[in-house]
């Protein structure tokens, strides 16, 4: 009875693996129309100088790339509003969005009332430029697993379905993007504390040196300066010096200056503005190059963020 009992469990054993092995064999393949492609011509991904990023929902956000230095743009038409973007993140996003990847066409035409959620809210739009030559992609929905994307292509309808791998990249944050450091670490590449040669600070005109140097890299700017205004930076900081020389309002933040040097005589300035309203100062850093090259940038800090620059340069 036992002997016959094995036998029994070993058919049932035997046939479940070949059922196993048959569903490999024989499993439908995936039908859909596939193609092997990459977003962005992995040839012309190094020609790119500027991009933007759209979220329906929310704004846009620019990147142009000048010299080296890949800047964040608040808009176009104001200069002041730039500050510098995390180099390597952006190349990293554009080589991953010009890897050749599997494409499956979902759709031959697109019509505004599409499921796939292109150009409807929550959508991402990638405009980028070569050669003066403007290309979009457009993003939609995730799939219902969340592992797949929809994605269209400005020169054509049909919509396709590609695997997440950008969706990490697919934000309009300039907290995600920008270079966070109030002593910018893409500029002039990475600064340590060993490598400033030099350095002073003038406050209320007076001017020393300092040493606690690394304290002063590590902290973080609060990215673009809020509500700005064209040509307002000069109001406040009129504004800011008068009411340091009439010194009516104690609170008042008295013109700062730091200036460091590297050893390569590239050059950094940050200059310091009250900005009362909103509880923030706005700092002009300029770095210029040892060819006398500028590249200048304004963001904001907190008053929080200032005083601790106080206490460490003071």
């Amino acid at each position: 009875m036992l002997k016959l009992k094995n036998k029994y469990l070993y058919i049932i054993a035997l046939s479940l693996l070949f059922l196993y092995i048959f569903s490999f064999i024989f499993q439908k393949s995936d039908k859909r129309k596939s193609v092997k492609s990459a977003l962005i011509n992995p040839l012309y991904v190094n020609k790119i100088d500027s991009f933007e990023l759209f979220d329906g929902d929310k704004e846009k956000i620019i990147f142009k790339k000048n010299q080296n230095v890949w800047e964040i743009h608040k808009d176009f038409d104001n200069s002041l509003q730039k500050i510098p973007a995390e180099s390597k993140k952006i190349e990293n996003f554009l080589k991953t969005a010009s890897e050749v990847v599997n494409m499956y066409k979902i759709s031959d035409t697109f019509t505004e009332n599409n499921s796939f959620m292109i150009l409807k809210p929550g959508y991402i739009q990638l405009k980028y430029t070569i050669d003066n030559k403007i290309y979009e992609i457009f993003f939609g929905a995730q799939d219902f697993s969340l592992s797949s994307r929809y994605v269209m292509s400005g020169k054509s309808t049909a919509i396709y379905e590609i695997s997440n791998y950008l969706d990490n990249y697919l934000t309009t944050s300039v907290q995600f993007w920008c270079d966070s450091s109030l002593i910018s670490q893409n500029v002039f590449g990475k600064i340590q504390a060993s490598d400033i040669q030099k350095n002073y600070v003038i406050f209320d005109d007076k001017m020393h040196t300092f040493s606690d140097l690394q304290k002063l890299l590590d902290l973080r700017h609060g990215g673009f300066v809020s509500n700005i205004q064209k040509n307002q930076d000069e109001q406040i900081l009129e504004s800011a010096n008068q009411s340091q020389k009439k010194n009516q309002n104690e609170n008042s933040i008295s013109k700062m200056k730091i200036f460091l040097e590297l050893g390569n005589k590239n050059q950094i300035t940050l200059n310091f503005i009250q900005v009362k309203e909103n509880s923030f100062v706005e700092v002009e850093s300029v770095y210029e190059n040892s060819s006398g090259e500028k590249f200048v940038y304004n963001s904001q800090i907190s008053l929080w963020t200032y005083n601790k620059i106080k206490e460490i340069t003071l």
